[in-house]
């Protein structure tokens, strides 16, 4: 039964016995939810296995009888009786129960609310938290009764230095005894698996009109609420529903404690605070290069608010889960400007998990006097709401397209960050120049082969090179990068929803990909893996997805199907003649090492970042020779083939008379003459770059 005890109100009356059948009259006619019947003790065990010989018989007049079907007494649950769920399917004044063995008593029961507005988010802790905080806003106003079905989560850990697991504890540990009995339904109602709440529904009244999306209600998320009949101001409400959430007494103190911190940092410094909320973390360390972009805060543009709250002299507080990010732009701003904090210094001593962090994190934040963010970021939409009674700053809105895009430029490379995160900023560097100058394709492929030289773990990335030299009509290239792309890794992952995210939904490299479509169908018969990139682009999987991208191009809808099937369908890295030899030689670590102190180089700040970066690059390659050993022990015929064995082997050869191979070359001779020598190597490759002159 989906409801509680509580949630349900008797409408019993007295029962006649009338030869093995008994018969109630309610007095007048009902919704009925629920009736429960009851057995003698020893009988009970009985009834449970005799329960298809149950005959339950309602009606509204007492002339016109209907049995109940199959369906509902399907349904039957059993614990201390029988209960069978009807969920307001019928109405009824008279019942009539007959059955063998013969029941002792019924009972009936009816909703004391209209329906449920149940949350299911399984999220972070931002947009399980509004969820919960929307259910009881659509509830007041609906006359529904909201819950939760919250269940604990084990996060995803990337293995990456100061980043926090995103674990959430059991509703035991979040929540007191009394809010678990009211308000968890975790056990009664199934986890729903498909986002999205009632079809089509507009305003409130739409909500209240059967059939709801479930018998019992709704399903309800985390999204910004914009329906008729509900008060544009609604989340003025969400702090003093906040405060009526009953939290365990564990985590009622570590609430007071952040609370007591944030006026304590108030009247330490003598002014409000504002808080910048740098999302990253999962988003940036995610393996499939998912596009988050909508909840991601780029380091850049966060430097950008920073800088305009100090030209007010405003006190600033930075949050995010990458922690080192965050100590970066402390150090940075801090050297000449006093009022810049990191807010980890401002938590609890004694936190003894990620959900205790989190929680003081939130509190910490909720009483800023502004919070900026990007739109999507629940953690910090949550603070804004609960602290501010309304949504947070967007830096996507206070910025335009534009700004953005200069911002990140002007702000690449001004600080020490992870390789990874400068890779995803120049990824949406890249979305932004698609957007607004999608003619100048040369310069976007610039910008997404720096962020491949910071990551080149991403198999997407690599993709969308591939797609850029295809519209730039450089087939062979194009052609020599997938097939590339085809040995370094299982392209199927290119296509999977962690990687596309909805494929079309977010992924603008998904959209590029799709729009290349007459390109694909130009292809010449060699362009082998080209060919086999288009299959797995526009295969059968992805087919309404794909049609749905113009549904008004009817050449596309024309040659859609053709396309599928002209296209090879196997693998075919042991059919094709060997090229390719140019990316084997852009794979060595020579290059790999000479092109990063050639990008590094254009700025000091690149010159001081500069052997963080090497160290990074060596690493990463070593691994990836080792994984690549480990490959072929277990299956030898993935071994590449020698280089001279390539067809453009003495074309591609001349890659190491190139700067940044002989760049890399002497940066390894010098490491292997130990430390000093790599850096008397660095000081003389820097003063040969200002010099104009050639490094041998």
């Amino acid at each position: 039964m989906v409801w509680k005890d509580e949630d349900l109100s008797e409408v019993s009356q007295a029962i006649e016995s009338q030869e093995n059948v008994l018969f109630m009259d309610l007095q007048q006619e009902y919704s009925i939810e629920s009736l429960r019947i009851f057995y003698a003790k020893d009988s009970l065990a009985l009834a449970a296995k005799n329960k298809e010989f149950l005959s339950v018989e309602t009606s509204c007049d007492g002339k016109v009888w209907e049995k109940l079907g199959g369906e509902l007494l399907d349904s039957i649950e059993i614990s201390d009786f029988l209960e069978i769920p009807i969920y307001q399917a019928l109405n009824a004044r008279y019942i009539k129960i007959s059955h063998q063995p013969i029941p002792l008593d019924f009972k009936v029961f009816i909703r004391k609310y209209s329906g449920l507005f149940i949350s299911p988010t399984q999220a972070g802790w931002g947009d399980r938290m509004i969820a919960i905080l929307n259910c009881m806003a659509m509830a007041k106003y609906t006359g529904f009764k909201w819950g939760t079905l919250w269940r604990y989560r084990k996060g995803s850990n990337f293995n990456q230095t100061g980043i926090n697991v995103m674990n959430i504890e059991s509703a035991e540990e979040i929540f007191a005894p009394d809010f678990i009995q009211s308000y968890v339904y975790a056990g009664k109602i199934p986890n729903n698996d498909i986002y999205g709440t009632k079809p089509g529904a507009k305003s409130l009244d739409d909500f209240l009109v059967k059939p709801y999306q479930r018998s019992w209600g709704h399903y309800f998320y985390h999204g910004e609420l914009n329906y008729e009949g509900l008060p544009k101001d609604y989340a003025k409400d969400y702090p003093s529903f906040w405060r009526k959430i009953a939290f365990s007494e564990k985590i009622q103190v570590l609430l007071q404690e952040a609370a007591q911190n944030a006026e304590n940092l108030k009247s330490k410094i003598g002014r409000e605070y504002l808080s910048i909320h740098i999302r990253s973390g999962d988003i940036v360390y995610n393996p499939c290069g998912a596009f988050w972009f909508y909840k991601y805060t780029p380091a850049e543009i966060a430097m950008e608010l920073i800088e305009q709250a100090i030209q007010k002299s405003q006190a600033i507080l930075l949050f995010g889960e990458d922690s080192q990010e965050i100590e970066a732009l402390v150090e940075y701003y801090g050297r000449n400007y006093p009022h810049i904090y990191n807010s980890k210094e401002f938590l609890g001593k004694n936190l003894e998990n990620e959900t205790q962090i989190a929680l003081q994190e939130i509190i910490l934040m909720s009483h800023s006097c502004e919070i900026y963010t990007n739109g999507g970021s629940g953690f910090a939409r949550l603070a804004s709401l609960i602290g501010l009674g309304r949504e947070p700053q967007s830096w996507s809105k206070i910025f335009s397209k534009e700004e953005q895009y200069r911002i990140l430029k002007k702000n690449a490379n001004k600080i020490l960050f992870k390789p990874l995160q400068n890779s995803y900023s120049r990824m949406l560097l890249a979305a932004l120049h698609l957007e607004l100058f999608p003619q100048d394709l040369e310069s976007l492929l610039r910008i997404v082969k720096e962020a491949i030289v910071y990551n080149d773990k991403v198999a997407t990335y690599h993709f969308f090179e591939a797609m850029i030299l295809l519209a730039l009509d450089k087939e062979a290239k194009a052609e020599a990068k997938a097939k590339w792309l085809f040995e370094k890794f299982d392209v199927n992952t290119i296509f999977t929803r962690g990687a596309f995210d909805g494929f079309l939904g977010r992924n603008f490299i998904a959209r590029f990909a799709l729009k290349q479509y007459e390109k694909f169908l130009s292809l010449q018969k060699t362009s082998v893996y080209l060919n086999l990139l288009a299959s797995k682009l526009f295969g059968i999987e992805f087919a309404w997805r794909a049609q749905s991208v113009d549904s008004k191009n009817t050449t596309f809808k024309g040659h859609y199907l053709s396309l599928i099937k002209s296209i090879p369908q196997q693998n075919p890295i042991q059919q094709s003649s060997l090229t390719g030899a140019t990316l084997r030689f852009q794979s060595h670590l020579a290059y790999k090492l000479g092109n990063a102190m050639i990008l590094n180089s254009k700025s000091l700040w690149g010159m001081i970042r500069l052997p963080y970066v090497l160290s990074y690059i060596k690493e990463s390659h070593r691994i990836e020779q080792q994984q690549y050993q480990e490959r072929i022990k277990k299956n030898p015929k993935l071994k590449l083939p020698p280089l001279e064995s390539y067809a453009d082997y003495k074309e591609a050869i001349q890659i190491k008379n190139y700067t940044s191979y002989k760049l890399g070359e002497g940066l390894i001779a010098a490491n292997r003459a130990g430390g000093g020598a790599i850096l008397l190597y660095l000081l003389k490759a820097f003063v040969a770059k200002v010099c104009g002159l050639k490094v041998v």
